[in-house]
């Protein structure tokens, strides 16, 4: 994924492992003894490819992700399989979260990015 210059990760994911790993640091249960998925591997490598990018400088720290005030382009880059693989994929889903601000007051709201 890259956001303008900036790419996410540095480099390129190139395991099922590393793609595990990022879903784990993206859902904040990277280090977390208490915290699982209920994905298995069989169906995380066969069924479905989920990767997860987090764009944080610091991990599980609130608003410390990538600015986007500046409307950069989002990127993401896939290396497609050979055609003669059956595993293709039919679909791709883009899901972006992001940390805003709303100020409630006597007078109405006021959201702040």
């Amino acid at each position: 994924m890259q956001i303008g210059s900036k790419m996410f990760p540095e480099y390129p994911i190139k395991s099922q492992a590393e793609t595990a790993s990022q879903l784990k640091k993206c859902m904040g249960i990277h280090n977390s003894t208490f915290h699982s998925w209920s994905i298995t591997p069989h169906e995380f490598i066969n069924l479905h490819n989920i990767v997860g990018i987090d764009t944080e400088k610091v991990l599980e720290a609130g608003f410390t992700g990538f600015n986007a005030r500046a409307r950069d382009l989002l990127t993401i880059r896939l290396k497609c399989p050979r055609a003669t693989d059956q595993h293709l994929c039919d679909s791709i889903n883009v899901t972006l979260h992001s940390d805003q601000i709303l100020e409630i007051n006597d007078s109405g709201c006021v959201v702040f990015d």
